[in-house]
């Protein structure tokens, strides 16, 4: 049982033909129409310093570089929060692209610049420490960003890498809480390309890893929400509002539908479909060295792609992504069936 996450790289991008322009989130409300917005960029709030007692276990290597990446480059929007779920433990990081309008795939080749890249010691800067009663009644104590620091829920490798982990070492009484972390993204987006780099996922009996977003703007599970990567015991489902349903046309995605129906407000199960990668997660992921999934939301609907270490494409190695290039996606949400603004 691995009860923890080694994070790498998280990253957001948008297309690079799209012009980024001053903004603030109290300038831009939600908007009525199921219309995606372009990324903006908004300061990001005073980060969490780690606890005076963990600054011997930071490492002082700068994060992955990317021309052109940088604090005047940081993107919100005003629609979707991500949020790391559970134990989920970050290897490498995540990062965040972006495209010019956010148009579909289908028109054409686009190039992707970064927006935002939360990795290395500057990780945990970019994330809120979710520390509020579990809204989906786990036996769990979120715990705020002094606690994780100062007990060791949340540190740096010696190789610089962040890593959030529940309370495994604890002799509670049963039913008793365990404490853990949930991180919340300060920034907002509506829409990109989304890649996070895993080099440990927790799995096991009474683990909840999950990279999610949900609507910012009202409680959940109201505003939706779009599960990247989650596993509880065998359940991975996806919230919506509405009308939102799988479209199950043969060829759009490799993975297996389990509940169509998307919406939020029917028993609040949710629609879900399942990789079929052996190592898309569990012990068989960690044994591979960890992956990477990917997120494209755009007007075209929302798709998702995973690798294991081994096969991850040279594109995003190379900072270069395409995903044009990367076959049939494990999952797909099509907007024909689902407007990606649910």
């Amino acid at each position: 049982m691995v009860l923890a996450s080694l994070l790498s790289v998280i990253l957001v991008l948008t297309p690079s033909s799209h012009a980024l322009a001053p903004s603030s989130l109290a300038a831009h409300t939600p908007k009525a129409e199921k219309s995606l917005l372009p990324l903006l960029p908004h300061e990001l709030q005073t980060p969490h310093p780690p606890h005076p007692a963990r600054l011997s276990q930071t490492h002082t290597r700068s994060p992955i570089s990317v021309e052109g990446a940088g604090q005047d480059n940081m993107s919100t929007n005003d629609l979707q929060r991500s949020v790391s779920k559970k134990e989920t433990q970050v290897g490498r990081g995540k990062r965040m692209f972006a495209q010019g309008g956010l148009a579909g795939l289908g028109r054409g080749n686009v190039a992707w610049d970064l927006q935002v890249e939360y990795s290395g010691t500057t990780f945990f800067d970019g994330w809120e420490f979710f520390n509020e009663t579990d809204p989906s009644h786990g036996l769990v104590t979120y715990v705020d960003a002094d606690t994780a620091f100062y007990t060791g829920l949340t540190f740096w490798t010696a190789s610089g890498v962040p890593d959030i982990q529940v309370d495994h070492w604890s002799s509670l009484p049963v039913g008793t809480p365990r404490s853990s972390v949930r991180l919340q993204s300060k920034d907002l987006f509506a829409g990109g390309l989304i890649i996070i780099d895993l080099a440990l996922m927790p799995w096991g009996c009474g683990v909840w890893p999950a990279f999610w977003t949900l609507g910012y703007d009202k409680t959940w599970p109201d505003a939706g929400e779009v599960d990247i990567i989650e596993g509880i015991m065998s359940n991975t489902n996806n919230h919506t509002l509405p009308g939102c349903t799988i479209n199950q046309t043969a060829g759009l995605y490799t993975g297996t539908v389990g509940n169509q129906l998307c919406d939020s407000t029917t028993g609040g199960s949710g629609c879900s479909i399942s990789s079929d990668s052996a190592t898309s997660y569990g012990e068989p992921f960690n044994s591979a060295g960890g992956g990477v999934f990917a997120c494209l939301w755009d007007t075209d609907g929302i798709r998702i792609w995973n690798w294991n270490r081994a096969g991850i494409p040279s594109d995003i190695s190379s900072e270069a992504p395409d995903p044009t290039t990367w076959g049939t996606p494990a999952a797909a949400f099509e907007a024909s069936t689902c407007d990606p603004g649910y």
